[in-house]
């Protein structure tokens, strides 16, 4: 074996023969390190993309656990106040006028529709304990005068109503009785 001045002696004929060998601890370090950087992209990707598809209002398919704290809380809802008003009740076409004498002498009663000179509906004398009805139209009054006002119990659509004093007039709608007074031929109105 001949020694060229250019060649390598001795042990180092052996290393150059072969290239150098570079210490590959560093080249595997970056290599792992570029892969958790891009596995961490990739996953951040993943995420945006798939929370960017679905409605925000609707959980995700197969997740049993809430993302956030308003998946977990579902707010009970709570109808708003309202009052009901029932309807009032028709007003019906007539409603019932009853008279009872509670007098052993009896009572002198007339009834006339509208007024003290309208239709005569009837006129006579109720003896003790009997009863007369009559039907009082809508929007039409009756007009009632009482031979003595406290020998007689009236009664407006079955509700007792007061009768006092002496010979006495009322005016009778739907709703009741209102008094009317006799004053020596002229009539006016009480309340």
């Amino acid at each position: 074996m001949s020694i060229h001045p250019d060649s390598p002696q001795g042990d180092d004929e052996v290393t150059t023969e072969f290239p150098p060998i570079l210490d590959e601890r560093p080249r595997r370090d970056s290599v792992v390190a570029w892969l958790i950087i891009g596995g961490i992209v990739g996953i951040v990707a993943l995420v945006i993309f798939a929370g960017g598809l679905r409605d925000p209002g609707t959980p995700a398919t197969g997740s049993t656990t809430p993302t956030s704290t308003t998946d977990a809380v579902t707010p009970t809802s709570v109808p708003p106040k309202t009052t009901t008003v029932a309807p009032s009740p028709p007003v019906p076409a007539t409603v019932p006028l009853e008279i009872r004498a509670t007098d052993p002498q009896g009572v002198a009663i007339e009834v006339r529709r509208a007024g003290p000179s309208g239709t005569l509906v009837f006129a006579g004398t109720l003896a003790q304990g009997e009863v007369r009805r009559f039907a009082i139209p809508r929007g039409a009054p009756l007009w009632l005068s009482l031979a003595w006002a406290p020998s007689a119990a009236v009664r407006v659509d079955g509700i007792a109503q007061p009768t006092t004093g002496g010979t006495e007039a009322y005016l009778v709608t739907q709703t009741g009785l209102r008094h009317v007074t006799t004053t020596r031929g002229t009539r006016t109105t009480s309340r």
